[in-house]
């Protein structure tokens, strides 16, 4: 089983410049596979640090740990930070944090609602609904860096972009880049199972494809299959 030993992501969603919003995640794992930040790392937990802006004058930021749900993705990496975002405690500590006089007033959710600099903000559903529009624009964007190890020791490694998608190395060398099928646009009645693509070349490149892909371990499996896959296309 491939355990994971490092991750770096930074996903961020731009609106404008004074709409600002970025998880980050620096999280690392012991040699039995446990999350160091995180001892819930089976339920799909780990540490995680928003940061968030949504007034331009003055320039309000802010950062704080809460436990992110890795679990029930919609097919890409992205899904997971997106639907951590959507969370109503998210939504309501950001508010709280960046505005907190409004904390303690009794009318203060409406004055959320009414206030167009932090009404985005506060409608969760209505916030989930722009994710694919933000996406489109180029206003969405993941970088991630993941990096484990095989059970014969040899070190895996991916390196994923929005928009351009990840490659993946073994032991330090390029052995295929990978691509996730997005389910967001579907309308299967039942989730994607687990499944790679056989490598095929496009455009030159050598690219597998993972289908549902729903959770942080499905991830880590996935990649295992792919290196299976695509090492002896390499030797």
């Amino acid at each position: 089983m491939l355990k994971p030993e490092k991750m770096n992501a930074s996903y961020s969603i731009e609106v404008n410049k004074s709409l600002y919003e970025e998880i980050r995640i620096n999280e690392i794992w012991n040699k039995e596979g446990r999350a160091h930040y995180s001892d819930r790392y089976e339920e799909g937990y780990m540490w995680s640090e928003l940061y968030c802006q949504s007034n331009a004058e003055p320039f309000d930021k802010w950062a704080c740990n809460f436990q992110m749900s890795f679990q029930d993705g919609t097919g890409t990496p992205e899904s997971f930070f997106e639907r951590h975002f959507s969370e109503e405690i998210v939504r309501r500590k950001a508010l709280i944090w960046l505005y907190p006089d409004y904390a303690g007033m009794a009318a203060g959710q409406e004055d959320w609602k009414q206030d167009p600099r932090i009404s985005w903000l506060y409608y969760k559903r209505s916030f989930d609904a722009v994710f694919p529009v933000l996406c489109e624009m180029g206003k969405t964007r993941l970088e991630l860096k993941l990096e484990a190890r095989l059970d014969d020791g040899k070190a895996l490694e991916l390196v994923y972009s929005t928009g351009t998608g990840g490659s993946v190395f073994l032991d330090g060398r390029h052995i295929v880049d990978v691509y996730f099928y997005d389910e967001k646009y579907k309308t299967q009645s039942a989730s994607v199972q687990l499944e790679v693509g056989e490598p095929e070349n496009v455009d030159g490149k050598n690219v597998s494809e993972i289908y549902g892909m729903h959770s942080l371990s499905e991830l880590l499996k996935g990649l295992e299959m792919v290196a299976g896959k695509a090492k002896p296309i390499c030797h």
